[in-house]
């Protein structure tokens, strides 16, 4: 729909251009609508909506976009043309973009700008002269590697007559693509062939300058189970253009709100006013799919009338170690009989937004689900390695160029081989990633046997598994299962080897050229362990013989369960009386499952210090650290200079968005919490002077004091601190416990 200026709604024509579905997977999903307004409307609502047959409606995605036209008081216009086959620009590439301009005939546009900015900087400014006599004029210019990942291109002009200068701009952001940064370079090559399992592969690899390369080589057929990952590049582009100060894809409502959705600030007369806008807060950037929009927040918590703010609250999901219902009591509600209702609802808005996004997330086999269903790919003659991606390693290229070479492993497929070189020199450092190459692994005739991840002692199973004849000839075949004393085989014989038993090979059946046979066998397991399963196909053709050696885990039947107990060791009786010796009597289950086996696990903490250090790596934990148990005086100082540390950050940073809309985790809260700890660490200063210990009422501790100055000193610059008490400490620590050599005691 569309409101044209008497404010009235009106029904919106558009073209559709439809994209077919080899185009629109090809070009990351983009598709294409042509619609044409009317010259009077001020504003337009798109509703976008996904029309896939394989969905159910409600399954369905649907986004709502709000666009208001243009605005010129004097009806002056610009407006950037992309092509409509536009999908990005490429480094190097030459580039012709139309420009339009619209004004009353008798003005005459004598000139106009453009801007390139990417990543916040203008890498092009320039000045055309306008060709008169003509409604577009086209401005040219190369794509270099400045403007990765994206550029936002500005072209404006300044208009003078009818009384009023006036200033009239258009904007646009546009993608650029580009494997490497810096024009770099990285490059992967080697021999086609056809290869088999254990094959020697030899490869080159060409970046042209001293760099560490990484490789990879990743099964194909995990693609089809898990989403594709985003290639390095891609990630690091992406963390790039976080330093574009524009917002949303350009345009703007008057002259003054294109140049901010730009990321640019201007000074002119030219009859342009500071944008009004009501939030400078970019909120077009993309979001995680199925994330609520602000609208969609909005609307939710409208519904729950004067508890709009509890449900406000609960919708924002932040990155947090604690649930919904643990947020929801730290909530702090002004009138306490609203508590218990506010809570709720709280929780209830919370579970609401978490579950529409982890109900969205792409649904990805885990390692082990996929080997459940896949066990991977078929195999070869006493094949043992089917890994989904290998090559894992880090190698120095020093003359721009090495040569590699690696055996493949047993799995059929193609594998997939990467590589990222990554660059540290003055002037051209950076990333860069090498187009993939696809080596095939292939075999004529080969069997596989798909396994279950694992089976309960005493249960009886059947393998299902495949001979696949992809030779020219027509074979006869067997297959044969060996296994060992701790699998019971149907139709299993004992051979010389002592517990070995195997089936036998006394029918053959005819497998033609392209086709696929069934074998199957049965078994039951009567050992808990991991036992070693050899499959061997035998053929008319010896050249055509397989074998693949594969383990099955059997794990013991009933319900796994813990018992735990522990205590607190104090040698020299810190927090109490003293303990050097501490007791854990755990007996064993009456009703332990015969022939199975007790794990024992012991863990020891040491001071809680090491643990505090540790949540510091973890960005999920920040909110862990405003918590810190409190101990001795060094215990105290761990326990301010972390939330000092996160404070600094934030504030430095200016990201206190991280720790989310809670009041307990606002600026003001976390100087609290520094104040309490400062008290704290007072209460350890001795009496009558100006050192401290480390537990109260002791001797005087030099390190100590040294450290409560440190420390003090530090968060002085956000919590005031008792500067004549800091001197005084330094005193002490020059006077009392200096020695004449400037070394302390």
């Amino acid at each position: 729909f569309i409101k044209n200026k008497l404010g009235v709604d009106e029904k919106l024509q558009c073209h559709t251009l439809t994209v077919d579905n080899s185009k629109r997977t090809k070009d990351d999903g983009i598709a294409l609508f042509i619609c044409n307004l009317h010259s009077e409307a001020e504003s337009a609502s798109f509703i976008f909506k996904t029309a896939d047959e394989r969905l159910p409606f409600g399954s369905q995605a649907e986004y709502t976009l709000e666009a208001k036209a243009y605005s010129s008081p004097n009806e002056r216009y610009l407006y950037i043309d992309l092509p409509s086959d536009y999908s990005g620009l490429q480094v190097g590439q030459h580039v012709s973009i139309q420009i339009y301009f619209h004004a009353r005939s008798y003005l005459r546009i004598e000139t106009f700008s453009y801007q390139i900015i990417s990543r916040g900087k203008i890498v092009k400014f320039a000045s055309e002269k306008r060709l008169q006599g003509t409604g577009s004029q086209a401005i040219s210019f190369t794509v270099t590697s400045d403007m990765v990942p994206s550029i936002r291109l500005l072209v404006y002009y300044i208009l003078h007559g009818e009384k009023t200068p006036e200033l009239v701009a258009d904007s646009v952001w546009i993608d650029v693509k580009d494997k490497c940064v810096n024009a770099l370079k990285t490059e992967l090559s080697f021999r086609k062939k056809d290869y088999k399992p254990k094959d020697e592969l030899i490869f080159e690899v060409k970046t042209g300058q001293d760099s560490l390369v990484a490789l990879s080589a990743i099964d194909t057929a995990v693609y089809s189970l898990r989403a594709p990952l985003q290639d390095p590049v891609t990630r690091v582009l992406r963390h790039i253009e976080q330093s574009d100060q524009g917002c949303g894809g350009g345009g703007g409502k008057d002259n003054a709100d294109v140049f901010r959705l730009t990321g640019l600030t201007f000074i002119t007369n030219a009859n342009a006013q500071a944008s009004q806008s009501e939030d400078d807060t970019c909120t077009a950037s993309v979001r995680p799919k199925r994330a609520l929009s602000y609208d969609q927040q909005k609307e939710k918590a409208k519904q729950y009338g004067k508890d709009f703010f509890c449900c406000w609250q609960g919708l924002h999901q932040i990155p947090t170690l604690d649930t919904c219902a643990h947020r929801a009591n730290r909530l702090k509600v002004k009138l306490p009989s609203d508590v218990k209702k506010c809570r709720a609802v709280f929780t209830e808005c919370c579970d609401y937004s978490l579950q529409l996004l982890q109900t969205s997330s792409d649904h990805v086999l885990a390692r082990v689900e996929m080997a459940i269903l896949f066990d991977l790919m078929p195999t070869q003659i006493r094949k043992l390695t089917f890994p989904e991606s290998w090559l894992w390693e880090v190698q120095p290229v020093r003359s721009g160029q090495i040569t590699l070479n690696r055996n493949l492993p047993d799995s059929l497929t193609t594998w997939e081989i990467k590589a990222v070189g990554v660059f540290k020199k003055e002037g051209s450092s950076g990333i860069c990633v090498a187009d993939p190459i696809k080596v095939s692994v292939t075999q004529a005739v080969s069997v596989d046997v798909p396994l279950p991840y694992s089976m309960v002692r005493g249960e009886q199973i059947e393998l299902r598994g495949s001979v696949y004849n992809q030779a020219e000839d027509n074979i006869k075949y067997c297959v044969t299962l060996t296994a060992g004393a701790g699998v019971c085989l149907f139709q299993g014989k004992p051979t010389k080897d002592d517990g070995i038993k195997t089936t036998n090979c006394d029918k053959t059946s005819l497998l033609e050229s392209g086709s696929v046979g069934l074998v199957t066998f049965t078994l039951m397991a009567l050992e808990v362990g991991s036992h070693t399963l050899t499959f061997t196909l035998h053929t008319d053709k010896s050249r055509f013989n397989d074998q693949i050696v594969k383990t099955i885990r059997v794990v013991p039947e009933g319900i796994r369960t813990e018992d735990l107990s522990g205590g607190k060791l104090d040698p020299q009786g810190l927090y109490g009386a003293a303990s050097r010796k501490v007791e854990l009597s755990n007996t064993i289950p009456s009703q332990l499952v015969p022939k199975t086996s007790v794990e024992r696990l012991l863990t020891i903490n040491g001071e809680i210090l090491g643990e505090v250090l540790a949540i510091l790596n973890n960005p999920d934990g920040l909110r862990q650290l405003v918590n810190l148990p409190s101990g001795s005086a060094e215990g105290e100082i761990m326990r301010v200079l972390p939330i000092y540390f996160v404070y600094h950050y934030l504030e430095t940073t200016g990201r206190w968005d991280i720790m989310g809309l809670e009041e307990h985790n606002s600026p003001l809260e976390l100087k609290r919490k520094i104040r309490e700890g400062i008290t704290s660490i007072l209460s350890f200063k001795r009496p009558r002077e100006f050192s401290y210990s480390m537990w109260k009422d002791k001797e005087a501790s030099t390190w100590l004091t040294a450290l409560v100055v440190k420390t003090l000193g530090q968060v002085d610059k956000y919590v005031k601190v008792d500067s004549d008490m800091l001197s005084n400490s330094i005193f002490w620590l020059i006077n009392k416990a200096q020695n004449e050599d400037g070394s302390f005691r």
